[in-house]
C-alpha cells in the first residue's frame, strides 16, 4: 500500500514545522504580500489535519484532495525536527483572522480597498 500525502501529514503531524510549496498570500491595506512563514500541523481527535501559522494564528483545514505533495524539506536545519515542504492544490489566503482558498492569485486583485479617512 502507497502513503499519500495526507497520510504523510497524519503520520507527523504535531511534530513537522511546514512551509508552504506556493507561498500564502496575505492581504493588507497597500495591496497583497506573499508570506512564506513557518507553520505547523496539529492533529485533531477525529485525525484531521490542520495547518496552522505559528507568527500570525491562522488556520486552514486540510482535506485529503487539499494536499498535492509532501516532500522532505532538504534546506532545513538538521535539528532533529521534522521539517516538511507541501504543495497544496490551490494557493491559500489570509485576511484578517481568515485563512481561506483563494480561486486563483488574481483573487486579491478584485478585492477592493477603500481610501483611509481621516
Amino acid at each position: 500500500m502507497t502513503t499519500n500525502a495526507y497520510q504523510v501529514l497524519q503520520q507527523n503531524a504535531n511534530r513537522a514545522r511546514i512551509r508552504l510549496g506556493q507561498s500564502a498570500v496575505s492581504h493588507h491595506p497597500d495591496g497583497p504580500a506573499r508570506h512564506d512563514d513557518m507553520w505547523l500541523s496539529p492533529l485533531t481527535p477525529d485525525n484531521s489535519v490542520w495547518l496552522e501559522n505559528c507568527s500570525t494564528g491562522h488556520r486552514c483545514h486540510l482535506e485529503v484532495a487539499d494536499v498535492v505533495a509532501v516532500e522532505h524539506d532538504q534546506q532545513a536545519p538538521h535539528n532533529g525536527l521534522v521539517y516538511l515542504r507541501v504543495t497544496l492544490l490551490r494557493p491559500l489566503g489570509l485576511r484578517g483572522p481568515e485563512a481561506r482558498w483563494l480561486p486563483g492569485w488574481w483573487a486579491w486583485a478584485k478585492v477592493p480597498v477603500r481610501p483611509r479617512t481621516i
